[in-house]
């Protein structure tokens, strides 16, 4: 499967933790995400290597993700021979398509980050699915698309406060139990509490 990876600096990236075999996507106050892809144009038989792998012309890959994620940029860690990689996002909004090369060459590999904003993520996603094809002129078997999923867990970074009006308060009278007590002015004075609850994290306005 290809990792998503949480995105901890400008170019730094983090694979998310995987429970029962599925990565856990949990979200705080992370403005986006990222999916780290790698494609590479090896003879499928690396002992008869004049066999196939030879240069594929027009070569892309299209990422196409949920409305709940949008395309924000591209980082592109490594690639042999030289760096050719070019992203862009498609008119549909939904889909980025990064061209590889043209041709891209063989025995040429290339590692990249796709950065997805997270903004339209709510707490009503609980999973996340991308898919990606690779797509090339030339003659290619086996193109099979790829799909990156997750399970999304959006975690509220919650601050809780108090005060009480009036802040401190004397006790003047004649102990009583509490079958004595007969009315709410024998109980004491009126003590009122106030509580603030504040995000400090993600806004869930969608």
């Amino acid at each position: 499967a290809l990792p998503i990876c949480t995105r901890e600096g400008e170019a730094t990236f983090s694979y998310l933790e995987i429970e029962n075999g599925t990565p856990i996507l949990a979200l705080k106050d992370q403005k986006d995400i990222a999916l780290e892809i790698t494609v590479t144009n090896y003879p499928s038989d690396p002992s008869r290597p004049k066999e196939d792998g030879d240069d594929a012309h027009e070569a892309n890959l299209v990422v196409h993700f949920p409305d709940t994620l949008s395309y924000s940029s591209y980082i592109e860690r490594e690639g042999y021979p030289g760096k050719q990689l070019t992203c862009s996002p498609a008119t549909n909004d939904s889909s980025v398509i990064c061209e590889l090369g043209n041709p891209f060459k063989r025995n040429s590999n290339v590692t990249f980050y796709v950065i997805l904003s997270t903004s339209k993520l709510s707490v009503d996603t609980t999973n996340l699915e991308i898919d990606l094809k690779l797509q090339t002129t030339s003659s290619q078997a086996n193109l099979t698309p790829v799909v990156a999923k997750a399970q999304v867990v959006v975690e509220l970074l919650l601050s809780v406060s108090g005060i009480a009006k009036p802040s401190q308060v004397y006790f003047g009278g004649t102990v009583v139990g509490e079958s004595a007590v007969k009315s709410e002015e024998d109980v004491g004075s009126l003590i009122e509490y106030e509580f603030r609850v504040i995000n400090m994290g993600r806004s869930e306005e969608h």
